[in-house]
């Protein structure tokens, strides 16, 4: 993804805006396919198509069933960041297992009363050790900053995260409270 946000920055500075819309339709073409999870957000539902295409070619079991809120409360960006950070997670925990291992990422999404639930279940090496929802990779210069950036955006929603491992299985389940929409409609009188 980096390397196309420099090709389209540099096609947008140039003010190139034909080329833009075609880089951006090939782009489609290729991450968006009929048999993708259908979520009703095109952005997620391109994310979770291309893990879902490298969880198949590493042979891990995928389960995905994700509905987003008809209405948004959360942007796309954020999204991203979370679906994308986890899943990125979990297919590396998988991949750091022995490949006759059972390995499998089960993500499950919904609206449950006015909040946006999210929660990734996923196999990992019974070895491994889990501090403050972090792995043990093997080195400790290899934490990465994915489940800050899921952090920081679960807080900038006045969320919570909560995170636990244990028998070979990791859990994050994330609850994000929509905006109130009645207080929000208020009018001065």
């Amino acid at each position: 993804m980096k390397n196309h946000i420099i090709a389209l920055s540099a096609l947008s500075r140039n003010k190139e805006w034909e080329k833009i819309d075609s880089y951006l339709k090939n782009m489609e073409g290729i991450i968006l396919d009929a048999d993708g999870d259908m979520t009703g957000n095109k952005a997620v539902d391109a994310l979770l198509y291309q893990k879902q295409k490298r969880a198949k070619e590493e042979n891990i079991k995928w389960e995905c069933d994700v509905q987003m809120p008809k209405e948004y409360c959360i942007n796309e960006f954020d999204l991203c960041i979370l679906f994308g950070n986890i899943l990125d997670n979990a297919l590396e925990a998988c991949g750091r297992m022995q490949r006759g291992e059972y390995r499998f990422i089960n993500i499950q999404a919904k609206t449950v009363k006015k909040c946006f639930l999210l929660e990734v279940k996923n196999s990992m090496d019974r070895t491994e050790k889990c501090e403050d929802g972090f792995t043990n990779k093997g080195d400790s210069q290899e934490r990465g900053i994915g489940l800050l950036n899921v952090s920081d955006v679960v807080n900038r929603y006045n969320g919570a995260v909560h995170k636990e491992a244990g028998k070979g299985i990791f859990v994050i389940s994330i609850l994000m409270p929509f905006p109130d929409t009645a207080h929000d409609n208020k009018t001065a009188v």
